[in-house]
C-alpha cells in the first residue's frame, strides 16, 4: 500500500485496550528525537510491497474494506545498542519533522550507513529490523518494538497483525468518524480483525498495548523504535 497511513484514533478499541486511546499505525512522524508525538505514519512507497504469506484478499477502497486472512511476521533481530548514535537519531527526527520521509530508503539516508544497516530491512528478511520495507500498510516494526520492550513474540505478532488489519481495512475511510465506525465493524464479533484484537488482549499487558498504540507510545515513533533496536539508550535510562 503506497500511501501515508493516517493515524486512527479508535474509540471502539479504547476500552478493550485497558483504557488506552489507540493509534492504529506503526510509527509516527515525530519531530522530536526523544518524545513521540503521534503524527501521521509513513507507508512504504518503494513500489514493491510484498503480499501476505497466505492472504486471499487485498485491501480495497471501501470503509470498511477487505483485509487479508493472514499477515507475514518475523521475529525481531537482536538488539545492537552501539549501532546508532544520538546524532543519528537527531538527523532522523529532523527528516521526519521536515516531512521528507516517504519510504525506508529515506530513513536509511537520514540515519547514515552504520545506523541504517542495523535499523532498516525488508519484509522478506528472516528476521525483522526496526524499519521493514515492503510491509503491508506501513514500515515501522510495531510488533518487534513491543518485543524489545519485553512482550512475548505471540503478543508482538498479534499487535502487528491488529495494526495492519485496521490500517488496511480502514484505508478507504475519509473522516475520523468513518475510521472509528470502521474499527467497530472490523473488531466486532464477526469482524475480520476481531481475532487479532482478542489475541492481543490475551497476550499483551496494558503497558505494552499503550506503548504500541498510544499517540505518545515509543512504538508510534520511528526514532524511538530505532533506538530500541539499535541504540543508544536514553540519557535517563535506569533513572528513578
Amino acid at each position: 500500500m503506497h500511501r501515508a497511513a493516517r493515524r486512527l484514533h479508535l474509540a471502539a478499541l479504547a476500552a478493550a485496550a485497558a483504557g488506552v486511546t489507540l493509534v492504529v499505525a506503526s510509527c509516527s512522524s515525530d519531530p522530536a528525537p526523544i518524545a513521540a508525538t503521534g503524527d501521521a505514519s509513513v507507508a512504504d512507497a518503494s513500489g514493491d510491497a510484498e503480499p501476505p504469506a497466505t492472504g486471499d484478499a487485498e485491501a480495497g477502497p471501501g470503509c470498511p474494506g477487505a483485509t487479508p486472512s493472514s499477515y507475514p511476521w518475523q521475529s525481531p533481530v537482536p538488539m545492537d545498542a552501539s549501532a546508532c548514535t544520538e546524532a543519528d537519531l537527531q538527523k532522523l527526527a529532523a527528516a521526519v519533522a521536515a516531512k521528507s520521509i516517504s519510504n525506508e530508503r529515506d530513513i536509511a539516508n537520514a540515519l547514515g550507513a552504520r545506523c541504517s544497516a542495523c535499523a532498516v530491512g525488508r519484509v522478506s528478511d528472516d528476521t525483522w529490523r526496526a524499519i521493514v520495507g515492503g510491509h503491508l500498510g506501513y514500515i515501522g516494526n510495531v510488533g518487534g518494538c513491543v518485543v524489545r520492550l519485553g512482550a512475548t513474540e505471540v503478543c508482538g505478532k498479534a499487535t502487528d497483525a491488529l495494526s495492519t488489519c485496521l490500517i488496511l481495512g480502514c484505508a478507504g475511510c475519509k473522516t475520523r468518524k468513518e475510521e472509528d465506525a470502521c474499527a467497530d465493524v472490523l473488531t466486532g464479533v464477526d469482524g475480520s480483525c476481531a481475532a487479532h484484537l482478542k489475541s492481543m488482549r490475551a497476550e499483551c499487558s496494558a503497558r505494552i498495548i499503550s506503548a504500541a498504540f498510544s499517540s505518545t507510545g515509543p512504538c508510534q515513533s520511528f526514532v524511538e523504535t530505532v533506538r530500541l533496536f539499535c541504540g543508544p539508550a536514553p540519557a535517563d535510562a535506569g533513572a528513578d
